[in-house]
């Protein structure tokens, strides 16, 4: 994990920002699919 975030700083902005952005949305589709899943 470390390692990726070391290699996420080298990136250009616009690259970190889409990967922000997917991360965000993995994020949120976890939250909702919990919520209406809780098992």
């Amino acid at each position: 994990m470390v390692k990726r975030l070391d290699e996420l700083e080298t990136l250009p902005e616009d690259e970190k920002k889409h990967i922000f952005h997917y991360m965000d949305l993995v994020i949120r589709d976890y939250k909702t699919k919990k919520t209406y899943n809780p098992k």
